[in-house]
């Protein structure tokens, strides 16, 4: 995703390759001259490569915007809080807002990928994930008195 240099190997060569930043899975990079040498001493073809992205461990890629889950405490989503978010550029500050649900996508506008052509980089969004402490008798304790918040069944309206 984030351009690179990467050594290739093709039939017994090595080369050294530019990966562009931005570059999607499937793309061709075109090493102009490479290929095999033409018919009766002409001269030598391109080499294309294909292109295969390994799956990122906690980040996730649609077009030139990335998704990162953000595990979040109750307090931090229920409250709002101030959290380090890591991106492909060092870590950033981002305000969570009172009340943040899971699910809920924060954008940092411009924190994505770059567009091969020159447009806009993408977004980075952080996908809310609220994480509950492990269960004990203080977190029951704890949580009881909520379900009286509830005005009803979450799930109401919910069919198939």
């Amino acid at each position: 995703m984030l351009g690179a240099e990467r050594e290739v190997r093709v039939g017994g060569r090595a080369f050294r390759v530019k990966i562009p930043q931005g570059v999607s899975d499937g793309s061709n990079i075109r090493l102009s001259g490479q290929g095999t040498p033409g018919q009766h001493g002409g001269k030598h073809g391109d080499l294309f490569l294909k292109v295969r992205l390994r799956p990122h461990p906690f980040v996730r890629r649609d077009g030139k915007d990335l998704y990162l889950d953000l595990p979040l405490t109750v307090p931090e989503a229920a409250l709002g809080a101030e959290v380090p978010l890591p991106t492909f550029e060092g870590h950033v500050r981002l305000r969570i807002p009172p009340g943040a649900q899971s699910g809920k996508k924060l954008r940092l506008r411009g924190k994505g990928l770059p567009d091969l052509r020159g447009g806009e980089r993408g977004d980075l969004y952080a996908v809310v994930q609220i994480v509950l402490p492990e269960r004990s008798a203080e977190l029951e304790r704890a949580v009881k008195p909520l379900e009286d918040l509830y005005g009803g069944d979450p799930r109401a309206g919910i069919s198939l």
